[in-house]
């Protein structure tokens, strides 16, 4: 039998961060990781985080979990670690089982953090079962933490913030994506990060499912119909695509079987996507001495997870007698932090549909302010958490938001369109735009984030914000500084009759 103070279930960013709170407010702590390698989620993680500073905004998912691990090893005579381990119950006595290797462990803990995150959720329709479809989160794997291509040809089912995101992924990686189809009128993920396949060309259809897939030993195509209101097939809709990949990304499940096991009480709320169980203010659930964080206790944002870690391992090691220091200051900055994050985007998630072209001019200055010299473009139009932004700016033209899901406002008389907030946008919502280039050109800084990149002098495609082409443009500079982290800016000069509509490039033909 193993003795410990305090035992977290999950090495994903929430249980991390958990075990970084109760390590730091003095409490020992076994840290259990069914994976070979601590991060959970974050270790796919190869885009740009939202939020604040304090949620590690504007780096990568990857980053933040190298991060986190250097803040774990900080407290290493505090925490021990199991990875490669199954924890098999929580039983009513308090026991712990675990598996590991083959060998079977007793453990008692006087309090546990259960942060075992979620489950992805199925997708029913004919022959899905067919060799080539995958769950978001297995085409993240294959990707980026193996390298492995999960096929040429992909549609992506599912247009929440998941689903975009790995569709972008795919695009990076060199697959096609022919489609991202989406059940609902409007999409459930961020708009910046539907720009982004858009300004690929990729078609985000809503009100649209699979009929059904084909093939006979793997995907050959797929067949999807638009849904009318009630998402009944509308007649004679039919499309047929040739891919030879279906990427499933239609939601997550929490998951809480350990907590059913130990008699935590259980309910149903939609909004956090399950069976969530019922927790009080410091994140301790009906079973003294169980709490929960991330996930587990409803499916929200990354950002949030890794707060509601620390959060619970603040009170989870409280309850055991190692009070933080800072307790007070830490709970109640965590719980603003949360307050902040949830505001616009929980429950009751404000969709919009995606803007168009009239609403992307808007956000446009005068010509005569593009023309006097460069200046920041921010196409941002959704009230997301998110600051990098307003961080990067030394010149303080993009306002403090008083609220983190205030939308940017740019003072277009101090901006000299210096491009640090380009590459620190998680969105790759910003651009700046130079009328002052040239009688017949303006010159373009935009993200990039794509391989080969052009040289110097190349001429490319220029491409409008959904992926049509526009006119050749042609190369001036790419910046690809260590500051901007994977995110290289490109120079283009544009001939100012598309100052209104470039936003793209691309290599090779259309």
């Amino acid at each position: 039998m193993k003795n410990v103070d305090l035992v977290v279930i999950g090495g994903g960013p929430a249980g991390l961060c958990a075990t970084i709170s109760a390590a730091s407010s003095g409490s020992n702590v076994l840290l259990i990781e069914r994976s070979k390698k601590l991060g959970g989620q974050l270790v796919k993680q190869t885009h740009m985080f939202f939020g604040s500073e304090k949620q590690y905004a504007s780096i990568r998912g990857i980053d933040i979990s190298n991060i986190l691990l250097k803040e774990i090893e900080k407290y290493k005579d505090k925490i021990e670690i199991m990875e490669d381990t199954t924890v098999l119950g929580i039983y009513e006595d308090g026991i712990i089982t675990a598996e590991n290797k083959g060998k079977y462990i007793k453990i008692r803990p006087k309090a546990v953090v259960v942060a075992t995150g979620a489950s992805e959720k199925a997708s029913a329709f004919p022959n899905n079962d067919l060799p080539g479809i995958y769950g978001a989160g297995a085409v993240q794997t294959l990707m980026n933490v193996y390298g492995v291509l999960p096929g040429k040809r992909a549609l992506m089912v599912g247009a929440g913030n998941i689903g975009l995101i790995i569709a972008y992924q795919l695009m990076q990686a060199g697959v096609d994506v022919a489609a991202v189809i989406h059940h609902s009128p409007r999409i459930g993920g961020y708009h910046v990060h539907a720009s982004k396949i858009q300004r690929m060309g990729v078609p985000i259809l809503t009100n649209h499912a699979i009929k059904e897939a084909k093939g006979k030993d793997n995907v050959e195509s797929v067949v999807i119909h638009e849904l009318d209101r009630d998402k009944n097939p509308i007649p004679g809709s039919e499309k047929k695509l040739d891919v030879d990949t279906i990427c499933v990304s239609v939601g997550l499940s929490p998951l809480t079987e350990l907590l059913a096991q130990a008699g935590c009480e259980l309910e149903y709320v939609k909004e956090l996507s399950g069976l969530v169980p019922v927790i009080d203010d410091r994140y301790e659930t009906s079973v003294k001495g169980i709490f929960v964080a991330g996930d587990t206790a409803g499916v929200e944002e990354a950002s949030m997870a890794m707060v509601e870690g620390y959060l619970s391992g603040l009170y989870a090691a409280e309850s055991l007698g190692y009070r933080h220091p800072d307790f007070d200051k830490l709970a109640e900055d965590y719980r603003s932090q949360l307050a902040a994050l949830r505001r616009v985007m929980s429950g009751e998630k404000k969709r919009m549909d995606l803007p168009d072209a009239e609403k992307f001019r808007n956000k446009f200055p005068s010509l005569d302010r593009i023309n006097e010299g460069p200046v920041a473009i921010i196409e941002c139009f959704q009230e997301i958490p998110c600051n990098p932004c307003t961080i990067a700016c030394n010149r303080h033209a993009i306002a403090m938001m008083e609220d983190i899901n205030d939308l940017p406002q740019l003072d277009i008389e101090k901006c000299n369109g210096c491009a640090l907030c380009v590459s620190k946008c998680p969105g790759l919502a910003i651009m700046v735009v130079d009328g002052s280039y040239s009688d017949d050109e303006a010159l373009f800084k935009i993200p990039y984030e794509f391989t080969p990149l052009p040289k110097d002098g190349d001429i490319v495609k220029g491409l409008d914000r959904f992926g049509n082409y526009l006119t050749d443009v042609k190369i001036v500079k790419v910046q690809n500084l260590k500051s901007f982290d994977r995110t290289p800016l490109i120079h283009a000069a544009v001939n100012k009759d598309y100052i209104y509509e470039f936003r793209n490039i691309r290599m090779g033909d259309i």
